[in-house]
């Protein structure tokens, strides 16, 4: 888990311009290939807690070979 503070990048040096949150990134692979099966695989997380509206969040995974067979999600938020 991280904590996030939005700054401004604008000054020397960046100031806070928010409260402090909590944010969570993930990020999984996994690689198979053998005689018999070829199979890749990833997922990747980002998410900022408590969700709020324009925080934004992202979520992907793909996976490619037998039993997820050349699927590919993506699933991005940003409201302002």
């Amino acid at each position: 888990m991280l904590e996030v503070t939005p700054v401004n990048p604008l000054t020397t040096p960046p100031t806070p311009i928010g409260e402090t949150y909590r944010a969570k990134v993930s990020e999984h692979h996994k690689g198979i290939v053998t005689d018999n099966v070829t199979l890749a695989s990833q997922l990747l997380i980002q998410a900022e807690l408590p969700p709020a509206l324009g925080r934004g969040r992202l979520f992907a995974n793909l996976r490619v070979g037998p039993g997820g067979s050349n699927s590919y999600t993506m699933d991005l938020r940003c409201n302002p």
